[in-house]
């Protein structure tokens, strides 16, 4: 299957069950029209096309059922429920009165290096139940890292 919906690089692709009907669905995002496509696996025909950013999609996110998470180069990350057709719930980095709130992404975080590439990358999954995560980057690695819990 073939899926020729966007207009710029498609960036990332995830997989749905539709529970109405028990097909799988292709979700896809990328750069060009800031669209988010769904696909029906079974026939390749595009069912839906989601708008909502105002950047490229660079990542999607789903846990079952029918909503999942994009994020975009407008840093916004936005919850989709399929069952409605477009976005449910948007976080952004800063309030418009300029200041942040608890969870928004302009909080700064803790952070600590678990892992590294020679290059880029580009995508990064956490294990459904396993303290692991793989990782893809632009030195043609798919690595499998284990992040193990902090010594006190």
């Amino acid at each position: 299957m073939l899926v020729k919906v966007h207009d710029g690089a498609v960036r990332d692709v995830t997989f749905m069950e539709d529970t109405s009907s028990c097909t799988s669905l292709l979700i896809s995002g990328g750069a060009g029209d800031c669209k988010i496509y769904v696909t029906d696996c079974d026939t390749g025909v595009p069912i839906k096309a989601l708008s909502g950013h105002t950047g490229s999609i660079l990542s999607l996110y789903t846990w079952g059922g029918a909503m999942f998470a994009s994020g975009s180069h407008d840093k916004t990350i936005r919850f989709w429920d399929l069952r409605s057709g477009s976005f449910i719930h948007k976080i952004s980095p800063i309030r418009p009165d300029g200041g942040t709130s608890p969870g928004d992404l302009g909080d700064k975080l803790p952070t600590s290096v678990v892992a590294e590439h020679d290059d880029k990358v580009i995508k990064a999954c956490w294990h459904p139940s396993k303290l692991a995560f793989i990782s893809t980057s632009a030195d043609k690695m798919a690595s499998l890292w284990w992040a193990h819990p902090p010594t006190t």
